[in-house]
């Protein structure tokens, strides 16, 4: 248990710049390379994020993929529990619909463990999406004959300007997926 929180902690800490925006000093990010294996930012994994499409498409597949995971764990263990007692039970007799609901509990029950594991690892990387939502990082330009201006975008995807339409949909469809934030 102390283990787990000890990981908890040190996800959220690594975390922590991209998501608010903070500012932390070099040998903050010195130290937290040693723990980047930690991170669990799964959507990278084998490809580059960029490679799944446009800031709204990975913001939804972050959101819903856990999901699909769990019920996938959940339902392969329900499906595994009646074929097992299908195949213990033999040719004797016919299936009472009680006895089948039993196995399906039980079956979803034993795959509750990995299926807690799993939203233990990917809460830090689906947080860390939300929040980025808000996260935006200002540039200064000039343009010849004009007054220099600011301009900010999204932190995690530089195509996306804050404070544009396009971002105000972002930050909707967040509520709408996560919730008032």
């Amino acid at each position: 248990a102390k283990g787990k929180l000890l990981v908890a902690y040190f996800q959220v800490v690594r975390i922590m710049p991209e998501a608010f925006a903070v500012p932390l000093p070099y040998e903050y990010y010195k130290a937290m390379n040693y723990l980047s294996w930690m991170s669990l930012d799964w959507i990278g994994v084998g490809v580059y994020p960029e490679c799944l499409g446009h800031f709204s498409t990975r913001l939804l597949f972050t959101a819903f993929a856990p999901l699909v995971m769990v019920c996938a764990l959940l339902s392969g263990g329900a499906v595994a529990s009646v074929a097992s007692a299908a195949l213990d039970g033999g040719a004797g007799g016919g299936v009472r619909s009680e006895a089948v609901l039993d196995d399906v509990r039980r079956g979803a029950l034993s795959a509750l463990p990995p299926a807690l594991w799993v939203l233990f690892a990917l809460v830090p990387s689906v947080s860390s999406r939300i929040f980025s939502t808000w996260s935006c990082e200002r540039f200064g330009y000039a343009e010849e004959g004009a007054a220099d201006e600011t301009r900010s975008f999204l932190y995690a995807d530089y195509a996306v300007e804050c404070e544009s339409a396009e971002h105000a949909r972002l930050k909707v469809t967040v509520k709408e997926v996560y919730g008032e934030t």
